[in-house]
Protein backbone atom coordinates (compact mmCIF):
# COMPACT_ATOMS: atom_id res chain seq x y z
CA UNK A 1 0.00 0.00 0.00
CA UNK A 2 1.48 3.53 -1.13
CA UNK A 3 0.72 5.82 2.03
CA UNK A 4 -0.05 9.94 -0.04
CA UNK A 5 2.10 12.52 1.32
CA UNK A 6 0.14 15.95 1.12
CA UNK A 7 2.60 18.72 1.92
CA UNK A 8 1.80 22.48 1.38
CA UNK A 9 4.30 23.19 -1.39
CA UNK A 10 5.55 21.62 -4.38
CA UNK A 11 5.69 18.09 -5.42
CA UNK A 12 8.16 17.30 -7.77
CA UNK A 13 6.84 15.73 -11.06
CA UNK A 14 7.65 12.58 -12.49
CA UNK A 15 8.42 10.63 -9.20
CA UNK A 16 6.82 10.88 -5.51
CA UNK A 17 8.62 12.73 -3.63
CA UNK A 18 7.38 15.29 -1.22
CA UNK A 19 9.63 18.37 -0.04
CA UNK A 20 8.95 19.64 3.37
CA UNK A 21 7.92 23.08 4.59
CA UNK A 22 10.66 24.81 6.71
CA UNK A 23 9.69 27.10 9.84
CA UNK A 24 11.89 29.21 11.75
CA UNK A 25 11.22 29.32 15.70
CA UNK A 26 12.66 32.84 15.70
CA UNK A 27 12.66 34.89 13.22
CA UNK A 28 14.48 37.48 14.89
CA UNK A 29 17.52 35.39 15.03
CA UNK A 30 19.73 36.41 12.21
CA UNK A 31 20.86 33.99 9.97
CA UNK A 32 24.15 32.78 9.61
CA UNK A 33 26.34 33.89 6.38
CA UNK A 34 26.99 30.70 4.46
CA UNK A 35 27.32 32.08 1.36
CA UNK A 36 24.93 31.89 -1.47
CA UNK A 37 24.05 28.39 -1.43
CA UNK A 38 20.66 27.38 -1.29
CA UNK A 39 19.26 26.23 1.86
CA UNK A 40 19.25 22.47 2.50
CA UNK A 41 15.87 20.78 2.34
CA UNK A 42 14.12 17.44 3.42
CA UNK A 43 12.26 15.08 1.03
CA UNK A 44 10.39 12.41 2.41
CA UNK A 45 8.59 9.30 0.23
CA UNK A 46 5.97 7.11 2.70
CA UNK A 47 5.56 3.53 1.76
CA UNK A 48 3.06 1.77 4.04
CA UNK A 49 5.60 1.75 7.23
CA UNK A 50 8.83 2.63 5.20
CA UNK A 51 9.54 6.37 5.23
CA UNK A 52 12.56 7.22 3.18
CA UNK A 53 14.22 10.55 3.47
CA UNK A 54 16.39 12.17 0.62
CA UNK A 55 18.66 14.90 2.01
CA UNK A 56 19.24 14.40 5.54
CA UNK A 57 22.45 16.68 6.55
CA UNK A 58 22.06 16.53 10.32
CA UNK A 59 20.20 14.94 13.36
CA UNK A 60 16.45 15.78 14.11
CA UNK A 61 13.49 14.47 15.89
CA UNK A 62 11.09 13.11 14.45
CA UNK A 63 7.55 13.91 15.72
CA UNK A 64 4.31 12.76 14.20
CA UNK A 65 1.08 14.34 15.71
CA UNK A 66 -2.19 13.80 15.27
CA UNK A 67 -5.20 16.06 14.36
CA UNK A 68 -5.16 17.45 17.83
CA UNK A 69 -1.57 18.32 17.94
CA UNK A 70 -0.63 15.73 20.14
CA UNK A 71 2.64 13.81 19.31
CA UNK A 72 1.58 10.32 18.99
CA UNK A 73 5.27 9.07 17.94
CA UNK A 74 8.74 10.54 18.06
CA UNK A 75 12.23 9.22 17.49
CA UNK A 76 15.48 10.65 16.85
CA UNK A 77 17.24 10.58 13.22
CA UNK A 78 20.51 10.64 12.76
CA UNK A 79 22.54 13.06 10.29
CA UNK A 80 22.66 10.57 6.92
CA UNK A 81 19.56 8.32 7.53
CA UNK A 82 17.88 7.39 4.61
CA UNK A 83 15.38 4.87 5.89
CA UNK A 84 12.98 5.08 8.79
CA UNK A 85 10.36 2.09 9.77
CA UNK A 86 7.11 3.88 11.31
CA UNK A 87 5.06 2.06 13.63
CA UNK A 88 2.95 0.35 12.63
CA UNK A 89 0.04 1.01 14.75
CA UNK A 90 -0.30 4.42 13.45
CA UNK A 91 -3.44 4.46 10.94
CA UNK A 92 -4.67 8.03 9.32
CA UNK A 93 -3.94 11.56 8.79
CA UNK A 94 -1.01 12.79 10.82
CA UNK A 95 1.13 15.94 10.31
CA UNK A 96 4.83 14.83 10.32
CA UNK A 97 8.16 17.28 11.64
CA UNK A 98 11.39 17.06 11.89
CA UNK A 99 12.85 19.47 14.36
CA UNK A 100 16.18 20.65 15.21
CA UNK A 101 16.69 23.40 18.00
CA UNK A 102 16.15 26.90 15.63
CA UNK A 103 13.43 25.49 12.66
CA UNK A 104 11.50 22.29 11.71
CA UNK A 105 9.88 21.11 8.61
CA UNK A 106 6.98 19.86 8.16
CA UNK A 107 4.17 18.31 5.91
CA UNK A 108 1.02 15.79 6.25
CA UNK A 109 1.54 11.90 5.72
CA UNK A 110 -1.61 9.58 5.63
CA UNK A 111 -0.64 6.01 6.98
Amino acid sequence: MLAMVIAPCSMYPGNNWIELLKVNFDTDKEKPEFGKSPETSIEILVEGVDMYINNNVCEYELQILDEDGVVVYSTVIAAGTSLVVLPSTLSGDYEIRFVTDDYYYYGFIML
